[in-house]
């Protein structure tokens, strides 16, 4: 697989240290939506330098020299004193401490019920964000008790830096002022009752504040969110509370399910667990038609994707005899390829296709395990082209590619080891470090500490920034990597 850059490897960050257990075998009650200023680090380093012999020269040609020398001591003191831990060891309901200097921005949030699901909704402010604080809006969609369902449109501003008590973290701050890094974050949010818990959310790039939920009723919902989302984003009172308004347009599947994504013209992909695969088309009057109905897979069906390059082309995920099928609407009656077993005996629960890397796919299965895919000779009997064995044991719940890098994506495991992890495939391997832990040079970053995650995606607008989701709540995070 092409490379843009050859890297050298290098250890892990990790947000997690010893778990310590908890009081109770209840799981905590969800974080306050109170923002989180993060601890303070105080540097236990001091600085002391040796002095160094200086060449006489220009004047400040010496003084580059020495500050030069000064930089690779105090570079090579922070290595030292760097304590690398596997993520692995943290065993599964511990609470766990986080040294502040792994993380740009960390934030934390509750909800009233879990949200397993949600979406980011494109906003006015541009791509390439990179000035703190930070905003985003996202859609989520909850799973909660009896008729309490909703899905609720997040807007969460102030997202600033996680302080750090070091001069030279003070400035790589792309020039930020400190009333800019240390802004206090702030939540709005507006909610629709929803009809049955939400198993997934898809929010429409081309019309953002249009949003697709998978009802566990069985039916595909499109909601027409616009206008709360720009009153989330315009100056002046926000709206708040449940909004009486039904969904646009409702589409009854024969089973619930939870593949869903819009395609760059407004058609809707549905996967569902009776393996029947379906592309929804809305039109101007609000209905939602059934536009290419596909040929069932063996078993469910777990995630779908289009293609990023053609429009007709489709690729599903699902149960193991039918792991991974590419579709094109042309050809309905049958799958174009297919790969079964493509994880082992395992479900794949999850793809991504690569948008910068077309013939580029990642699955992620009950395996633990993270598959890359080249389409380019991809068949019944074809090999991944990239393995991450790294969570086996496990299961990963979501798998995706970063928008801004076409080298690097995230999983998000469950079960042994609850962790959501970043990955760069250009990274090589250049020799293990004595007494390291035996982690891939792939892997970038560990974020622990959440409680059943089930997904992490990152924002399409603001480079480096994860949201993800879990049982007792979000975060949102860009790693200091």
């Amino acid at each position: 697989m092409p490379k843009k850059s050859k890297k050298k490897g290098k250890r892990p960050s990790t947000s997690g240290d010893a778990p310590a257990k908890r009081g109770s075998a209840a799981p905590p009650p969800p974080p306050p939506a109170a923002p989180d200023d993060g601890p303070v680090f105080d540097d236990a380093f001091e600085d002391e330098y040796m002095e160094e012999d200086v060449v006489v020269g220009d004047e400040g040609e010496g003084e580059e020299h020495a500050r030069r020398l000064i930089e690779a001591d105090m570079e090579a003191e922070t290595l030292s004193n760097t304590r690398v831990q596997d993520p692995r060891r943290n065993a599964k309901g511990g609470e766990l401490d986080f040294d502040p200097r792994a993380y740009r921005m960390l934030h934390r949030l509750g909800s009233d019920w879990p949200c397993l699901s949600f979406d980011f909704v494109r906003d006015a402010g541009g791509g390439g964000r990179t000035r703190f604080p930070h905003a985003l809006l996202a859609a989520c969609g909850t799973q909660a008790v009896g008729d309490a369902n909703r899905l609720t449109l997040l807007k969460l501003e102030g997202l600033g830096r996680l302080e750090q008590d070091s001069d030279e973290d003070e400035s790589d701050d792309d020039g930020d002022d400190d009333d800019d890094r240390h802004a206090d974050a702030t939540a709005d949010h507006v909610a629709f009752g929803h009809p049955g818990g939400v198993n997934r959310v898809a929010a429409c790039e081309r019309a953002p504040g249009l949003v697709a939920t998978w009802s566990d009723r069985g039916a595909v919902l499109v909601w027409d969110a616009r206008p709360e989302c720009e009153r989330l984003c315009a100056a002046g009172p926000r709206p708040a509370g449940v909004i009486q308004r039904g969904p646009l347009a409702v589409a009854q599947r024969p089973a619930e399910g939870f593949g869903l994504q819009w395609r760059d013209d407004a058609c809707l992909a549905c996967g569902a667990n009776d393996g029947s695969v379906s592309a929804l088309r809305l039109d101007p009057s609000g209905a939602c038609a059934v536009d290419v109905e596909w040929a069932p897979a063996p078993g469910a069906v777990e995630d779908v994707a289009w293609s990023p390059t053609e429009a007709t082309v489709l690729m599903t995920c699902g149960s193991a005899a039918g792991a991974l099928r590419v579709l094109d609407a042309r050809t309905a009656s049958r799958a174009m390829l297919t790969r079964a077993d493509a994880h082992g005996a395992a479900d794949v629960n999850a793809l991504s296709w690569n948008r910068s890397v077309a013939y580029l796919v990642a699955t992620a299965g009950d395996d633990g395990c993270a598959r890359v895919w080249d389409l380019r000779r991809f068949g019944a009997a074809c090999e991944p082209v990239g393995r991450f064995d790294y969570h086996a044991g496990s299961h990963l719940a979501a798998v995706e590619w970063d928008p801004h890098d076409e080298s690097s994506l995230c999983t998000c495991a469950g079960g042994a080891v609850e962790a959501v992890s970043l990955w760069d495939l250009s990274v090589e391997d250049d020799g293990q470090d004595a007494g390291a832990p035996d982690v891939p040079p792939q892997l970038l970053f560990v974020h622990q500490g959440m409680d059943d995650p089930k997904e992490a995606k990152y924002h399409p607008q603001i480079p480096g920034l994860v949201m993800t989701t879990a049982a007792d709540g979000f975060s949102v995070f860009m790693p200091n990597i």
